[in-house]
């Protein structure tokens, strides 16, 4: 009797221990399934706060902030009441039908010798501050102002903006213009004069134009691929135009220095001639080799 009680009493314990060990089991499955329940609620919330936050702040943003910016690019204001452009948005705005002026800020002689057909001369030191040209009644008129290399152009602006004029656009000066130039009795001078050298990326010749009297002539440079699909790609070739303006009659020598790391290097020698009308006329005298 006593042995049946002592083995009922070890059973109840074993039952009771069993049902112990499942419970602990079931908390332990139960924390684990709110641990993960909570990782994936984190997950979704922290894709939807970090994806769209960051589309919506990131992308916008970007998109309207670039924008505008680079719309703002295009005319840049120099704080002193009258706006600073490229020569190219010049030639655009000239094309307008919106009663605008053409302003050369040059003395006479500068003029008579070559201007931008329907340009108006008022040279710069007759211009004041505060004190309104009778060539430029409008205050409120676009008057787009140029000079001889840009400086004139930009201290004539600033006068005219102090005065009053609210529409003044500076864009440098004509030896930089690669537009139309007439002479003072309108007829169109005769087209620039050009030398054109080949080259390719990737160790072709740059060219360098040297003057000994860089009063008479100016000149741009300028780099055109074949095929522009091909820009900056290893040995795409290209070709680089020389473009030169007289500036006033007379004679000079000028040096084209064909420089290259892996082929020879050679200097041209010409004679260049500026006539009365400011014509140029380039005479080719030698071609130096200097080797490698």
């Amino acid at each position: 009797m006593r042995k049946e009680k002592i083995k009922r009493g070890a059973f109840l314990a074993a039952c009771l221990m069993l049902l112990l060990t499942a419970g602990c089991g079931s908390e332990k499955n139960r924390d684990e399934n709110v641990t993960a329940g909570s990782g994936k609620d984190t997950g979704r919330s922290t894709e939807e706060s970090t994806g769209n936050s960051t589309e919506e702040s990131t992308g916008k943003s970007t998109e309207e902030n670039t924008g505008k910016s680079t719309e703002k690019d295009t005319e840049e204001d120099d704080g002193n009441g009258y706006k600073s452009i490229s020569q190219e948005k010049a030639k655009e705005m000239m094309k307008r039908d919106d009663g605008h002026i053409i302003l050369d800020v040059r003395r006479k002689d500068e003029y008579d010798q070559g201007h931008i057909p329907g340009a108006i001369l008022v040279p710069n030191e007759y211009i004041f501050e505060n004190q309104q040209p009778k060539a430029l009644p409008d205050l409120s008129q676009i008057i787009l102002v140029y000079c001889r290399s840009g400086r004139r152009s930009k201290e004539a602006a600033e006068k005219l903006a102090k005065t009053g004029y609210t529409n003044i656009y500076e864009f440098g000066g004509i030896i930089d213009w690669t537009g139309e130039i007439v002479v003072e009795d309108g007829k169109k001078k005769k087209e620039e004069t050009k030398l054109t050298f080949d080259s390719f990326d990737g160790g072709g010749p740059d060219y360098t134009v040297v003057l000994e009297d860089d009063s008479i002539v100016s000149y741009n440079k300028e780099k055109t691929y074949g095929n522009p699909d091909h820009a900056e790609m290893e040995g795409s070739s290209f070709d680089i135009t020389f473009t030169f303006r007289g500036q006033k009659a007379g004679h000079t020598k000028m040096t084209i220095e064909e420089r290259s790391p892996i082929a020879g290097n050679r200097d041209h020698l010409y004679q260049v001639t500026v006539d009365d009308n400011l014509d140029v006329s380039l005479e080719e005298l030698s071609v130096r080799d200097l080797g490698e």
